[in-house]
């Protein structure tokens, strides 16, 4: 192409690199806001893309995984035992009115008492390093002596009598009336033994507490509880216990009756110490005390108070093994 005066025109190099540069720096730029990154655009129609997600639950997998392998993170402690010793009880009486007193009593001796051998088991569970619970079991033979006098020989109880201890000995003084005045006499009355044998089984559950515990060494620990106690078998004799006044008078219980009752529950305390000798067994001295919150009475005026001391040895074997359920 020429102009009018036949010059051919020039296209200056400045202008082509001006719309160069202008189209390299405006591609990026239009293609970020002129049009989403989630459409196309063809032949000038807009054609919108949908997006979705695919995401995979990582939960599920991990519980899954946590059935396949379960992580112990909690353990459970216990023991079992062994244990023989003596069992030491007693069971005094008393009467209604107070002017009555128990035979032995009014001889100046000691009150009824049973000593016997005793053997049991227990079982325990820690809940830490100082609580626990114990359940236990132990059997006894009971044997108790009573003193009681010769009926034959108390003299009529129209006659003015008196009961007198005369250094361990019962006498009993009477009036005889005769003409023309009274005399007054005495006379000895015999004494013997009787007893009575029968079979205890002391079921007992208790807290256990620890004041001081030791995987190696001393440990002492203190039980509460309550002890039911039930008589088995049957008494191989019956026994009568006696009360008497100075005054004269005196009754008489049958204590094949009123001496056993099937079941009575105790109330239960014991002190121990222990030694472990090994990893997981200790040897035990234990002493108990057994008695009951009341007295029990019986034919309405006849009154006793059970109670019981216990002293032994144990062997206990302590046990360890993973709580199921306490997995992670």
């Amino acid at each position: 192409m020429r102009t009018s005066s036949g010059v051919k025109p020039k296209i200056k190099g400045s202008a082509v690199l001006t719309v160069l540069l202008f189209v390299f720096i405006s591609a990026p730029v239009l293609a970020n806001f002129s049009c989403p990154a989630d459409t196309i655009i063809i032949d000038g129609e807009v054609i919108e893309i949908e997006q979705n997600d695919v995401r995979t639950n990582l939960d599920s997998l991990e519980k899954k995984g946590q059935k396949d392998i379960r992580i112990p993170i909690g353990t459970v402690k216990g023991f079992w035992s062994v244990q023989a010793g003596g069992l030491a009880s007693f069971a005094p009486y008393s009467f209604i009115p107070d002017s009555l007193q128990y035979l032995s009593s009014f001889l100046g001796f000691q009150e009824p008492m049973s000593v016997s051998p005793t053997a049991g088991v227990q079982v325990g569970l820690d809940f830490n390093d100082q609580f626990g619970i114990r359940l236990g079991a132990g059997f006894s033979q009971m044997k108790w002596k009573y003193q009681v006098l010769d009926e034959s020989q108390l003299v009529a109880p129209n006659l003015r009598t008196n009961f007198e201890n005369r250094s361990g000995e019962l006498w009993q003084r009477y009036v005889v009336f005769i003409d023309p005045g009274f005399e007054e006499r005495f006379s000895r009355i015999d004494l013997s033994t009787e007893s009575i044998t029968y079979t205890t089984l002391d079921v007992s559950g208790a807290f256990r507490f620890y004041p001081a515990r030791k995987k190696n060494g001393w440990s002492v620990y203190i039980d509460l509880g309550v002890a039911p106690r039930i008589s088995k078998g049957s008494v191989n004799k019956a026994s009568r216990a006696y009360f008497l006044a100075e005054n004269g008078d005196w009754r008489k219980l049958d204590l094949e009756s009123s001496l056993i009752p099937k079941t009575i529950v105790f109330m239960n305390a014991e002190i121990g110490g222990q030694y472990h000798f090994a990893e997981t067994y200790a040897a035990a001295f234990q002493i108990g005390y057994f008695g009951l919150p009341k007295k029990l009475y019986t034919e309405g005026t006849f009154s006793r108070q059970i109670s019981s001391l216990y002293a032994g040895f144990a062997i206990t074997h302590f046990l360890e093994w993973n709580n199921p359920s306490t997995y992670k």
